[in-house]
């Protein structure tokens, strides 16, 4: 499942205003039924953030093994089990590439306290892409090719094969900003959910690339019974053309259906494909 998602949340920025913190989530398995929240009965896997990072726990997985949050030292946050900073705060230097946006012209010129920028690691005031896989047994979350959560469905109970997005408060009650029933939302668009026949290979998907250590490292997605093996690296100087295997390169399996490659930064410009 794949889904673009912009957060909204009453100013004034970075910190916000009264009842700002809200979370905005999705997950799969539900039989839709019962709404999936966080203080409610949980019969699916979901994930849900924050918009404003204005909470301790701004990255969140749930199920019916973690019915009241996944905590760092349950290994679901690819962020580690850090508890000093938490692997699912914001502050957490994982979630450094989000951050720092600014409202909308237009909404600040109609709500001039949505001054500022959002805090480093929030998600509020971008447009994010965000993905929920389900691969063998692993359910992923992604939030713009960034692994955030990984949760094994053979460790939940599921109750259905319904899709679900969710928006709540972790609070109760209610605002007492008058702006926020007009500025505190979120809203998921562009909605696609694909599946993958069994018995058609499962073609590799870059879910991120980046450079690290002094390697390019990509991290990309296969069949959860794949082993490093089945791929190879490939690279050019040209887009377009002359792709050959690149005998550099190490591919190593993150977890089932997850690979990562790397290989050392060579100083010219080049391209690289994952080849099955």
């Amino acid at each position: 499942m794949r889904f673009d998602l912009w957060q909204s949340f009453n100013g004034p920025l970075a910190a916000g205003g009264n009842g700002s913190t809200q979370i905005t989530g999705a997950g799969l398995g539900t039989a839709g039924t019962n709404a999936q929240w966080a203080g409610g009965t949980q019969d699916s896997v979901w994930f849900g953030a924050t918009a404003d990072g204005g909470s301790g726990v701004d990255y969140r997985a749930y199920s019916t093994a973690g019915s009241t949050g996944y905590t760092p030292t349950s290994g679901v946050f690819a962020a580690g089990t850090s508890t000093a900073p938490d692997s699912r705060n914001n502050s957490h230097p994982y979630y450094v590439e989000f951050g720092l946006e600014a409202a909308p012209p237009a909404q600040l010129a109609l709500f001039p306290n949505q001054a500022g920028e959002t805090a480093v690691g929030a998600l509020g005031f971008q447009w994010h892409d965000t993905t929920v896989t389900k691969i063998g047994s692993q359910i992923a979350w992604y939030i713009d090719g960034l692994l955030i959560a990984t949760v094994d469905s053979s460790t939940v109970t599921l109750g259905g094969s319904n899709i679900l997005f969710n928006y709540f408060d972790i609070n109760a009650g209610r605002s007492t900003d008058s702006n926020s029933p007009l500025v505190a939302f979120g809203l998921i668009d562009n909605v696609r959910v694909e599946g993958l026949s069994p018995s058609t290979p499962q073609a590799p998907e870059v879910q991120s690339i980046g450079i690290a250590g002094g390697n390019v490292q990509i991290d990309f997605t296969g069949a959860s019974s794949d082993t490093p093996a089945a791929f190879a690296l490939l690279s050019s100087a040209n887009v377009a053309s002359g792709y050959l295997i690149d005998r550099g390169a190490t591919i190593t399996q993150v977890a089932p259906g997850q690979f990562r490659a790397a290989v050392a930064v060579n100083g010219d410009m080049r391209f690289y494909r994952i080849q099955r």
